[in-house]
């Protein structure tokens, strides 16, 4: 769960690095003449060298210069940092951090950012600093304008070809990958693009030969030491490719063959005019017996594929509520499985839909305890009476997490989830804060975990060890109906959706 603060210390300001009045552009002049006569060249050797030390010593003071200059920004910086550590970190250690931190500096030395960053995030997995470039792009995607393929694929999955990341959510049809055909549980397999005599990215026709100057290259599977490409590889193409250039993009898509599921290279698929742009992503499917009559969904029952908690996924959540009561639907499968959570504030307005203590305008979801102080964290609304629910089952799995666990804590404390199928999910119940150099955001930020949650049986007289068997922290939730994940996209073959199938079937 993430929330923006604006700088805590607003008195940080990055001033620009002044080194003093830069000499003017020109030539030096030539030694004097005297009388008609040749120059003396001892004297212009003479010049020449101390012309060349002094020259040296500039250079070598002003490199001084700009490199105390520089030391003394990441030394402000890094102060910023723990000052914030100090203030708001529940994983953060004074003592600890300073026996670490001067240990450090005796081997590092003026490398303080690095070393002191590093450190003051030491116990916190979820610590991280953006420079303002990266600022300028997680501001982007909290405005819901994204760059890259447009999908979630928190893992791999080993295979006869290796491991290969697999596409757990693509993130709208209007994304590059809902475009392209993509689908959930698609294996990244490999890339084929051009360059020009540059090694600049050029778009990339497999029908065409290529120009003069072009040449093909190829990305994946594995790279040129014969080591499986990961997840983190893939993503980092995406980051530096260009947008707009074209590329062919191969997949592994596995098919079921009676009992068993085929997963190897006779089944590549190909998309070819592959392209990156911004885009916003849609976060939720919406199917029903009249929108997808293959799935097997009776008048009743719809199905919602809740992808993320990130910017915008509450606004399409409530679009699909709403089809979901105007077709007069008393039944929900909802599919939290690869969420991994996103926005507290996209969740509290999910969960009025979905969470309700049976008459509260807003109700508690959970307790946020902090390093200095403690608040409830409510739904924004109480909608759930007007959506008529006869029963809701909800599909989760190990990569649920965060948000989506504080949803699904809260729909199974008040009873409003039903049914819980698939395995236990992630165990975050922790949450992270960004900060800011700059009350406008255009500084450094740096995201620091500064909350514990816990369900609403919280009982602040007693200590957070005490407190333990309330919160989900490094435990997750458990189903009801355990179910493994599925292995390909095809609803049919899906044991936690036919699982739920299963249990509304039970209910008749």
């Amino acid at each position: 769960m993430d929330h923006r603060s604006e700088s805590p210390f607003p008195e940080f300001e990055e001033e620009p690095v002044t080194v003093g009045a830069e000499a003017e552009e020109g030539t030096l002049p030539p030694p004097k003449q005297s009388g008609g006569k040749r120059p003396n060249r001892v004297l212009n050797v003479f010049l020449a060298v101390m012309m060349a030390l002094m020259v040296a010593v500039s250079a070598f003071s002003l490199g001084m210069i700009f490199q105390q200059s520089r030391i003394s920004e990441e030394a402000r910086l890094m102060e910023w940092i723990v000052r914030v550590m100090e203030e708001y970190a529940i994983y953060y250690d004074e003592e600890e951090y300073q026996e670490n931190l001067d240990l450090l500096m005796k081997n590092i030395g003026t490398n303080i950012l690095m070393a002191g960053v590093y450190r003051a995030g030491e116990g916190d997995r979820f610590f991280d600093v953006l420079t303002p470039e990266e600022t300028a792009v997680f501001l982007a995607e909290n405005q819901n304008q994204h760059q890259g393929l447009g999908i979630n694929m928190p893992y791999v999955s080993t295979g006869p070809t290796g491991d290969l990341p697999v596409v757990s959510n693509v993130l709208g049809a209007d994304s590059p990958a809902g475009r392209a055909g993509l689908r959930r549980y698609d294996r990244l397999y490999r890339l084929t693009y051009a360059v020009d005599a540059e090694g600049e990215p050029v778009s990339y026709d497999p029908d065409a030969a290529p120009s003069e100057g072009v040449s093909v290259k190829t990305f994946g599977p594995r790279d040129d030491a014969g080591k499986d490409l990961t997840r983190s590889d893939f993503l980092s193409f995406f980051d530096s490719f260009p947008a707009d250039v074209t590329f062919s993009l191969e997949v592994l898509r596995p098919v079921q063959e009676g009992e068993t599921f085929v997963y190897d290279e006779e089944q590549i698929t190909r998309f070819d005019g592959v392209s990156l742009f911004t885009y916003s992503a849609d976060y939720t499917d919406y199917y029903d017996s009249e929108t997808d009559p293959e799935l097997g969904l009776d008048e009743d029952t719809a199905l919602i594929v809740l992808k993320s908690f990130d910017a915008g996924a509450s606004e399409s959540f409530a679009a699909d509520m709403e089809t979901f009561r105007q077709k007069g639907k008393t039944r929900l499968i909802l599919d939290l499985r690869f969420n991994g959570g996103g926005l507290l504030t996209e969740c509290t307005a999910i969960a009025s839909y979905l969470v309700s203590d049976g008459g509260s305008a807003r109700t508690p979801m959970a307790v946020n305890v902090e390093k200095k102080s403690s608040s409830v964290i409510m739904t924004d609304q109480n909608l759930y009476a007007g959506m008529n629910f006869g029963s809701v089952a909800v599909l989760a799995n190990s990569n649920s997490a965060s948000a989506t666990e504080l949803l699904l804590m809260a729909m199974d404390y008040y009873g409003t989830a039903d049914c819980i199928i698939g395995s236990t999910t992630y165990g975050k119940g922790i949450s992270q804060n960004y900060f800011n150099t700059r009350a406008d955001f255009t500084g450094f930020t740096v995201k620091v975990t500064v909350s514990q949650i816990f369900n609403m049986d919280y009982d602040s007289r007693l200590s957070l060890a005490e407190n333990a068997a309330h919160t989900i922290h490094g435990v997750g939730i458990s189903p009801d109906v355990e179910s493994p994940d599925a292995v390909c996209a095809d609803y049919a073959s899906d044991p936690a959706f036919q699982a739920a199938l299963a249990y509304f079937a039970g209910l008749n």
